[in-house]
């Protein structure tokens, strides 16, 4: 793996890790944003191993980063990874702000840590 590649692993394992823990700290929204913020480290480290460049691409959108790849995602990981990105916004800004209950900050988190899982065990 390249060092590059190897930095984005490190910062979004550590993301994942700190969303567990906003996650039992009750921070709801914190918690969604740091998962969907691994995803998209980890994302970015796929990117960064297939192609030449330093620097993987900067953009935000997760399925555009996914479908980029070629890695075989299953158009139910594309869908859950579309409601991951759409709560961007909701977690991070006052006027837009959503209440997450712990229901559906639970769903999130869980969920990406799948995602998580199957993207870092396809990343050499």
């Amino acid at each position: 793996m390249k060092p590059d590649t190897e930095r984005w692993v490190q910062r979004a394992e550590s993301h994942l890790s700190s969303a567990g823990v906003l996650f039992r700290a009750e921070h709801y929204p914190q918690a969604i944003f740091l998962s969907e913020q691994a995803i998209e480290c980890l994302l970015k480290a796929h990117w960064l191993e297939i192609h030449e460049a330093d620097t993987p691409p900067k953009v935000h959108d997760l399925v555009d980063l996914a479908e980029q790849l070629g890695l075989g995602f299953e158009e139910s990981q594309l869908a859950f990874l579309r409601r991951l990105q759409d709560q961007y916004m909701p977690t991070r800004y006052v006027e837009v702000a959503v209440e997450y209950d712990m229901e559906t900050a639970q769903f999130y988190c869980e969920s990406s840590k799948v995602i998580f899982e199957w993207l870092r065990q396809r990343l050499k």
